[in-house]
């Protein structure tokens, strides 16, 4: 594991899950460096912890959302974009209906 976060497993009450815990008071900034500089440590913290892990002290994300955007790079290039949420409809052997393909409109994005 990485010099600049622990990871307590399981969560409290479970038998699965963990948290990952920034080492010192750099919080969501030095959290972040840290794992670009080691890539694969997040991805395998996340793993350890069985796909489901709480990252603490994440709150400068509210103030700068291009953190949240990196560190949702250390694991993989693709960033879900709800606004463009189209997808087509596949014709399978399951497909018993002959209705047209339905296309979701992206959820209202909350109010603050």
């Amino acid at each position: 594991m990485s010099s600049s976060f622990e990871l307590a497993r399981p969560l409290p009450g479970a038998t699965f899950g963990g948290r990952l815990i920034p080492v010192g008071t750099g919080g969501a900034r030095a959290l972040i460096e840290a794992a670009e500089r080691e890539p694969d440590a997040l991805p395998r913290a996340l793993a350890d912890c069985q796909g489901l892990m709480l990252i603490q002290a994440m709150d400068a994300m509210a103030d700068e959302p291009e953190l949240l955007l990196r560190l949702s790079r250390r694991f993989g290039p693709e960033v879900e974009n709800y606004r463009e949420n189209l997808t087509r409809c596949r014709r399978s052997s399951w497909s018993r209906t002959r209705r047209r393909p339905v296309v979701l409109r992206p959820p209202c994005r909350p109010r603050p």
